[in-house]
């Protein structure tokens, strides 16, 4: 599913919008969060020039995943 869309946010461009959905898609693979509070947490640790796999490690030291 794509969550992250021009239409329902703000300042990032199209490359950054694909990298936030790669990550939700790989944490909710790894049955990481419901995917609402997931958002919020994509959305917090965003930093530009993140990269998919930063987002989830990220998320996931975060949230003291191991």
């Amino acid at each position: 599913m794509t969550r992250w869309t021009e239409e329902n946010t703000e300042g990032f461009n199209a490359a950054e919008l694909a990298e936030m959905n790669k990550a939700q898609e790989m944490l909710e693979a790894d049955g990481f969060a419901d995917a609402d509070n997931l958002a919020d947490m994509l959305n917090n640790a965003w930093n530009p020039e993140m990269t998919a796999a930063d987002l989830y490690t990220a998320v996931r030291d975060a949230a003291g995943a191991n």
